[in-house]
């Protein structure tokens, strides 16, 4: 196969041996600095897009995207206004709910709660509910029939589980106070119909029961919710949207989004991110730095032989060449050997850090302090093609600097040897 002069005279020069032990440890130093900064930028930017991933599928199934509620504090004949949001451009879904703050009990347990009233006929068209919930708990949730489905903590904490009956008890919003100033409140039975988990802190904070026994549970009139909760079509700007189509409502309403309650978890991720890119590409830039180096004293080292090529009738631009190939080939093998074991350790990244966390007992991540219990990853070829691509463009440019270098060798006083 037809290959240049300068490749091929860079290929042996690449696997010659060098007078100098010093220059080959450089050059390895820098095709394993590469592969080690490929590695770690791909599993870090996998790990960061597995946890987007987590945050966008598991807590926006849970929480939803955006809210509308009544100024006045409750939503009376709530069905107009869900039909004129639905009519508005990027408008996914809306449906009804009622949210309380409230206490859960069973015998003498207790666990504080946010008790949150659903229309199961139309929250599928906001919330994913279904996927984390055990079979039949969502269909569970008539009205009147006072079920209830626990996050999984809850029921822990509680000591339930399916069939069990649970206590629930709310300050009542239109129920006034007493003659000391306690508001009155409302205690409810209800039956545990099953159990939702997502593997956060969730788990330990929400109950979902049927809408109509929300509002049972917290004093409202028949047909009167606290707010009606929409899916958009861009779930990092659901404010804008939702904005646009309440403007067209003919009362004053208050718009809240999941960026505001749990943005900061996407603004952490985005901004871990960045700062490893910033940091791992460091780390590729000093690997290339060795490129030089290595380069440098290769060129030191085989000062006779360029005398050689030159005499020969070669030109400094074959001779930078030459070395360049060699610069390159460093670079290739560092970044194919990089992004190899790369890719197979992010899409292997979440059983590894269970393995991790078996030995050393100890866990990566707190269920209890994030919104997941363990550590995601999600590798995209996009990532891939520009960490693989950037560290390649890095070699090439720490190959090309130093051939620069053979500008300056006369042939002749290297062959006089140096007068």
């Amino acid at each position: 196969m037809f290959r240049p002069l300068s490749v091929c005279v860079g290929l042996r020069f690449s696997r010659g041996r060098s007078t100098s032990g010093f220059v080959s440890f450089i050059s390895a130093s820098s095709v394993i600095g590469i592969a080690i900064g490929v590695i770690a930028l791909i599993v870090g930017l996998s790990a960061m897009n597995g946890f987007e991933y987590e945050l966008h599928h598991r807590v926006l199934s849970v929480i939803p995207e955006a809210e509308v509620r009544a100024e006045s504090g409750e939503f009376v004949n709530p069905a107009p206004y869900m039909k004129r949001l639905l009519e508005g451009q990027g408008i996914r879904g809306a449906s009804v709910f009622t949210e309380a703050d409230a206490i859960a009990g069973n015998g003498l347990k207790f666990k504080a709660v946010r008790a949150r009233g659903i229309d199961p006929s139309t929250t599928g068209s906001t919330l994913g509910l279904r996927e984390f919930m055990t079979p039949g708990s969502l269909e569970s949730l008539t009205p009147g029939s006072r079920s209830a489905v626990l996050g999984k903590k809850v029921a822990e904490k509680l000591g339930v589980k399916k069939g069990d009956a649970i206590t629930l008890l709310a300050v009542r919003k239109s129920g006034g106070a007493d003659s000391s100033g306690v508001p009155a409140t409302e205690n409810l039975p209800f039956k545990v119909t099953g159990t939702f988990s997502i593997g956060g802190e969730l788990d330990g904070a929400l109950v979902f029961v049927n809408v109509e026994d929300a509002g049972e549970l917290t004093g409202l009139p028949a047909g009167t919710v606290t707010g009606i909760e929409v899916r958009t079509s861009d779930f990092l700007n659901p404010d804008r949207i939702v904005y646009n189509r309440a403007m067209q409502l003919d009362r004053n309403v208050l718009i809240s989004s999941w960026m505001s309650r749990e943005g900061r978890l996407y603004r952490d991720i985005n901004l871990v991110r960045a700062v490893m890119y910033i940091g791992l590409f460091m780390v590729i830039a000093v690997a290339c730095f060795n490129i030089v180096s290595g380069l440098v004293m290769s060129i030191n080292d085989k000062r006779s032989s360029i005398a050689i090529l030159m005499s020969m009738g070669a030109s400094g631009g074959l001779i930078r060449r030459i070395f360049m190939t060699q610069g390159i080939i460093s670079g290739l093998i560092g970044t194919l050997s990089g992004t190899l074991l790369g890719v197979l350790a992010a899409c292997n990244l979440t059983p590894i850090v269970k393995f991790l966390e078996h030995v050393t007992g100890r866990a990566a991540l707190n269920g209890d302090i994030y919104f997941i219990s363990f550590v995601p990853s999600e590798v995209r070829p996009a990532d891939v093609a520009l960490v693989a691509g950037a560290a390649i463009l890095m070699s090439v440019i720490s190959s090309w600097l130093p051939s620069l270098r053979v500008s300056h060798i006369s042939p002749a006083r290297e062959l006089a040897g140096g007068v």
